[in-house]
């Protein structure tokens, strides 16, 4: 007779099946956190970079809107009649000359920087430096914002009546154009804001006649509209964050807190290249720097540069780059560059 045999099962893992199992489950997380991590560096890496291109196509479609109205004031050229000035300073009348100002900008450090040709008081004595080596511009122009004539002008001194309340949003102390086909008057509003009515009396609150001369009245009919007159100037120097900025300044008021205005972050650089039409054909025959132009009333296109970067260093080494004619910058960092050009006509130098 055959004794019964226990059969013992082995249950549990041996201490060789758990560093096993521990060595394979390191394996895998590891796996896991470095897709983790890759994935996080791609998605900052198409993050950075479509804010960088978002942010240059912005900075040059502003820039653009403005050097292509640069000059404008209604159905009458710049060329043709300089307005009448009238407005309290500081102001930046709309002549030939003025519609639009470059500065070429040198290589120096803050305290010895330059610009040719010379920067306006109004530019060189800001509060933060405009960044040296970069270029400045500046551009005037009056902005159409539906301000019709309901009503002629009776006489030089008479109020002017919009059709609609006011769309150009116009305050008191503004600067505003008033054209039509044959006269242009620029002078500061004494009211404003809803009001259909803008009147045009100076610090004396005396009517300053629009235009100067009326030998017939009506002096402006109904076919003369009212623009919002802008003078703008737009340069690069360390914004809020102490990153390199795009700021805009309003020419026609005083330095404070909330002029200049900063545009966009992350623009580096701003170089201007002005075409000369020397033939008269309209087309540019040359480009030059501000400081090379011969004749700023020739110039008929503007070719801008803009270098913009990255706001993080999303490279894995420093990459060098190329601009303005120098090659392999090493910037010291590791922030991604890129160049955007555009080629603008100045439409109204081409009336």
């Amino acid at each position: 007779m055959k004794k019964n045999q226990l059969h013992v099962l082995q249950t549990g893992m041996t201490l060789i099946e758990i560093m096993i199992a521990l060595l394979l489950g390191a394996f895998l997380l590891g796996g896991v956190i470095k897709i983790f991590v890759n994935a996080k560096q791609t998605y900052g890496m198409q993050e950075g970079l479509s804010r960088l291109q978002e942010n240059s196509r912005y900075a040059l479609e502003i820039l653009s809107k403005d050097l292509r109205l640069s000059g404008f004031q209604g159905c009458i050229s710049v060329t043709a009649l300089t307005p009448t000035n009238t407005a309290a300073a500081p102001i930046i009348a709309p002549t030939p000359t003025s519609v639009i100002v470059g500065y070429n900008g040198s290589e120096a450090s803050p305290a010895t920087a330059t610009w040719s040709p010379a920067l306006p008081a109004a530019l060189s004595g800001l509060a933060t430096p405009i960044t040296p080596g970069t270029d400045v511009i500046t551009v005037v122009y009056g902005e159409s914002c539906g301000g019709y004539l309901s009503a002629d002008m009776a006489s030089a001194t008479s109020d002017v009546q919009i059709s609609s309340s006011n769309t150009c949003g116009i305050a008191v102390g503004d600067p505003v154009l008033i054209s039509s086909c044959n006269n242009a008057d620029l002078f500061r509003a004494s009211s404003g804001t809803t009001s259909t009515l803008i009147k045009h009396k100076n610090a004396a609150n005396v009517d300053v006649p629009l235009p100067a001369i009326c030998a017939t009245p009506p002096c402006y009919k109904t076919t003369a509209e009212v623009f919002a007159y802008r003078a703008y100037s737009y340069f690069i120097r360390p914004g809020t964050s102490g990153e390199p900025s795009l700021f805009r300044f309003d020419n026609t008021k005083a330095e404070s807190s909330s002029n200049p205005i900063e545009i966009l972050e992350g623009i580096e650089n701003l170089q201007i290249l002005y075409g000369e039409d020397t033939d008269a054909d309209g087309v540019a025959n040359q480009y030059k720097t501000a400081a090379n132009v011969t004749d700023i009333t020739d110039v008929a296109s503007v070719r801008i540069s803009i270098l913009a970067r990255t706001s993080e260093n999303l490279a894995s080494q420093t990459l060098t780059y190329d601009y303005n004619g120098a090659t392999g910058i090493n910037p010291g960092d590791r922030r991604i560059r890129r160049v955007f050009n555009a080629t603008l006509a100045v439409r109204n130098r081409l009336q």
